[in-house]
C-alpha cells in the first residue's frame, strides 16, 4: 500500500453538536421533499459563503432569516475535535512515508476544521469544491491521481458503507469500514501498517 484515503467526519474528527442546519433551512423556506433533495445535491457540490447566499440561490424571493441557523454552524464548527487516535495515526503513516487523502461530501463551512489535519494530509478531495460527491467513481480517481497511485495501491477507510467501503472496493480500493464507537482507526490501520 503506498496510500490511505480517509473520510472526514466520523473517521478522523466529530462534533459534539449537531443542529442539522441544512434539513431546517430547506423545512423553513418551504422545499417539499424533492427539491430539499436536490438542495442537498446543491449544497455538497456548490461553493456558498453563507446560508444567506445558499437561501437566495434556492429561494431568490424567501425573506426567512437565517442568521440563527449562520450561529448554529459556528456551534457545530466550535465542537468539532479529532479523534484520539487521530494524531498519532497520521504521523505514523507520514513517517512511514506513506501518502494520504482525504475524501468528503461537505458543504462550504465544514472544510475549516480540515486546517487541525493540514500538515499531515497529502490531498483534499471536497465535494463543495469539484462539483462531485462519493460515491460518483470519478471523485476517488480524481484522489488517486492526486495522490500519484493506482487503486490497487490505495487504501480507503471511512464510515459509510455506500461511500467509503462498497464503491472504493468495486473501483479496486482496498477497503474497510469504521464502526465507531466498537472500533477504532487504530484498530483498522495496525492490520494493514506495521
Amino acid at each position: 500500500m503506498k496510500a490511505v484515503i480517509f473520510d472526514l467526519y466520523g473517521t478522523l474528527m466529530g462534533s459534539s453538536e449537531e443542529f442539522q442546519v441544512y434539513k431546517k433551512l430547506f423545512s423553513n423556506i418551504g422545499l417539499d421533499k424533492e427539491e430539499q433533495k436536490k438542495a442537498k445535491h446543491i449544497a455538497l457540490t456548490e461553493n456558498f459563503n453563507s446560508l444567506e447566499e445558499l437561501k437566495n440561490h434556492l429561494r431568490p424571493n424567501s425573506n426567512y432569516d437565517t442568521q440563527y441557523l449562520e450561529y448554529d454552524i459556528l456551534q457545530e464548527l466550535a465542537s468539532v475535535q479529532l479523534f484520539p487516535e487521530t494524531m498519532d495515526l497520521l504521523k505514523k503513516l507520514k513517517k512511514l512515508g506513506i501518502k494520504t487523502g482525504v475524501i468528503s461530501n461537505l458543504a462550504t463551512p465544514y472544510r475549516t476544521p480540515a486546517v487541525f489535519i493540514d500538515n499531515y494530509i497529502d490531498e483534499f478531495v471536497f465535494s463543495c469544491d469539484e462539483g462531485i460527491k462519493k460515491p460518483d467513481p470519478k471523485i476517488y480517481q480524481m484522489m488517486l491521481d492526486k495522490l500519484g497511485v493506482k487503486a490497487s495501491e490505495a487504501f480507503m477507510v471511512g464510515d459509510s458503507v455506500m461511500n467509503d467501503y462498497i464503491t472504493p472496493t468495486e473501483l479496486g480500493i482496498k477497503s474497510e469500514l469504521l464502526i465507531r464507537p466498537e472500533m477504532d482507526l487504530k484498530l483498522i490501520l495496525n492490520r494493514h501498517f506495521k
